[in-house]
């Protein structure tokens, strides 16, 4: 357990009055916890240099995800410039953007094992329906069958 100094009381209690939900208040108080346990200083103490040196060290060192990494930078930001309100602004303390990734596309022989695994006929046809339409899973929760035009080989959508 982290000891409860004044400064990280102060920072629980700026979160508490803004309403940050108890998990924000969990994962800032940590953060900025691990920066301090870093440099083995109190963050008051620390600079825009030392926060650099910081994500550095997330990035190169510690290998920290995205969204950990941005966890880091918004807990940074609200202890500099919201509970010890630095002159410096907190725009140096730049976020990380998230990685594009690429969509995972099955092969043609994957998409028929996947529906050949689907037993009941009733969820067969729903399953290939889904696929071969591209309805996202909104779309498809919303599907009836008279969205249905079996004629014209269209499905009609009420979703916006």
């Amino acid at each position: 357990m982290t000891p409860m100094t004044p400064l990280r009381a102060r920072m629980i209690q700026d979160m508490q009055i803004r309403n940050l939900s108890p998990r924000t208040v969990e994962c800032y108080t940590y953060h900025v916890g691990c920066f301090a346990k870093h440099f083995g200083r109190s963050p008051e103490l620390l600079g825009v240099e030392e926060v650099r040196a910081y994500q550095v060290y997330l990035v190169q060192e510690k290998k920290a995800s995205w969204s950990s990494f941005n966890q880091a930078v918004c807990a940074l930001r609200f202890l500099y410039g919201v509970t010890l309100r630095r002159k410096w602004p907190v725009v140096q303390i730049p976020f990380a953007k998230r990685p594009k990734t690429l969509p995972v596309v099955l092969g043609p022989d994957e998409v028929q094992r996947l529906l050949r695994c689907a037993k009941p006929l009733k969820s067969r046809v729903l399953l290939t329906t889904i696929y071969a339409a591209g309805l996202r899973l909104e779309e498809a929760t919303h599907l009836r069958v008279a969205d249905i035009d079996s004629a014209r080989m269209l499905l009609w959508s009420a979703v916006a």
